[in-house]
């Protein structure tokens, strides 16, 4: 429809996009203590600032919330589309070859901390909006540009802007990838814990175990220390252990006390197959170690039976469960420490569209409670659906056909994104099918030719979407 119009306009502006998202790179925007009227910190009210400044100097009506959220309106017509993009992203790490906040150029790709995550696509929207305006597109609805400051750590600040303004009649989120996101599972991560006491005196048994920091990152390694095993009956036990593929077992003594350890394979918990935990593993091998009798002994029992190793689906629990829109429910045990008397641990499950709390969390609830553990939180979140058969939703992907030559279609994911929970919801671009951007890790990288075909679907989109009556 204005599919030439818009394309020579994002390419005439190659480089002032180049420039912008090097502005907005060039804030190390990651989560702060919060300050006076910055709630997420001094570089994210920051990075939310510019970001808005390059808004209204584009034309567009800017509202900043807080410090928190801010949006840039097209015009001011009844709102049909909204636009959620964030500008803070997560610490830099270790392993750049450059500096991860001074974005650089090189042979077509950008590199920089958010270059793919979430500034660069932020960039790429609001240059189809300027696309949209300036080459003079007629429309009858508007369009909202909504920029956030907190979506790596909770996306706390959509609660200051749906505490005043109201939600877009379809929203996406250009923070994920193409070709269209529609569905994402639920979310079941409770915590769970159980008291020893410090009146286990037997042997041998285990004094200490400890695997997993972050609940949504199966673990690659765990260490558990066992007294009262003589050495030989140790090395027994690990030879007559099972063999998982990529875990690997090793002991080691001193002042008489076994340590165990298992190396495995990390991975994203809404994924767990493509890991090898190490957690569950060294569960597994347990009952080898013939412990005495008492009550640590039957929690760690009792975790192997309800968090068999290798099995990623809930089958052990009695929660193994799938639809055919959003597939099979996943589940990842990725913390337990034990220090001798208080034994907690935490899994994580992404959930299907077909999961409920009386067929996912009860039995699980009472499968935990049978084997001696409280639940001390639920952490309990529902699936997100949009349906595909919406007008909106085959505009976006007509969009992305368009202007990639490729099949559009919607795809479910185990993860969430920065409009789950939203009414007509959904992640869109602006990564494209098999680029891995380094997203999260060193040497963050974003095609910059992606970053201009993004644009050009966006606009498009945006002038089909907010022409119709």
């Amino acid at each position: 429809m204005y599919t030439e119009q818009i394309c020579k306009y994002i390419d005439a502006n190659r480089e002032n996009i180049l420039n912008d998202i090097a502005a907005l790179v060039n804030i190390p925007s990651t989560k702060g203590a919060p300050e006076e009227k910055m709630p997420f910190g001094k570089y994210p009210a920051e990075a939310l600032n510019k970001a808005l400044e390059m808004c209204r100097e584009s034309g567009f009506a800017v509202k900043n919330i807080s410090n928190a959220i801010g949006y840039a309106d097209m015009n001011d017509l009844p709102l049909e589309l909204g636009i959620f993009a964030h500008m803070d992203v997560v610490p830099a790490g270790d392993g750049w070859e450059s500096n991860p906040f001074e974005m650089t150029y090189k042979d077509g790709y950008i590199f920089g901390r958010g270059v793919s995550d979430d500034k660069g696509p932020a960039v790429a929207a609001l240059y189809a909006m300027k696309a949209v305006k300036d080459t003079g597109i007629p429309l009858k609805k508007n369009v909202r540009l909504i920029l956030g400051s907190d979506e790596e750590c909770g996306s706390a600040d959509l609660a200051y802007y749906f505490e005043s303004e109201k939600t877009p009649a379809f929203s996406f989120s250009p923070d994920a990838e193409f070709p269209l996101i529609n569905t994402e599972k639920g979310r079941f991560a409770p915590k769970f814990s159980a008291k020893t006491g410090d009146e286990e005196n037997c042997l041998p048994r285990v004094v200490f175990f400890e695997s997993g920091k972050a609940v949504n990152a199966v673990p690659n390694s765990a260490v558990m220390k066992i007294v009262g095993i003589s050495k030989s009956d140790a090395e027994k036990a690990i030879k007559a252990a099972p063999s998982f593929p990529d875990i690997n077992f090793n002991i080691s003594f001193e002042n008489d006390i076994l340590t165990v350890t298992s190396s495995g394979k990390a991975a994203h918990a809404s994924l767990p197959e493509e890991g090898a935990n190490a957690l569950t593993a060294l569960l597994a091998i347990v009952n080898n170690f013939k412990l005495c009798e008492c009550k640590s002994t039957s929690l760690l029992k009792g975790l192997n039976r309800l968090f068999a190793h290798n099995d990623c689906y809930g089958v052990s629990c009695g929660i193994a469960q799938e639809d055919k829109i959003s597939g099979k429910l996943t589940l990842s045990l990725d913390i337990l420490h034990f220090d001798g008397e208080t034994m907690c641990g935490c899994f994580d499950s992404r959930t299907p569209l077909c999961s409920t709390y009386e067929n996912t969390a009860e039995p699980i609830i009472k499968a935990l409670s049978g084997i001696g553990f409280e639940i001390n939180e639920m952490n309990m979140t529902p699936p997100h659906h949009v349906d595909p058969e919406l007008p909106f939703i085959k505009t976006l992907l007509s969009a992305y056909e368009k202007h990639t030559g490729k099949k559009g279609e919607c795809v479910a994911i185990g993860g969430g994104t920065y409009v789950h929970g939203i009414e007509n919801g959904v992640a869109f671009g602006s990564i494209m099918p098999d680029v891995n951007t380094n997203m999260h890790g060193a040497n963050e990288y974003m095609p910059f030719e992606d970053i201009i075909t993004a644009a050009k679907i966006y606009a498009e989109a945006i002038a089909i979407i907010c022409s119709q009556t």
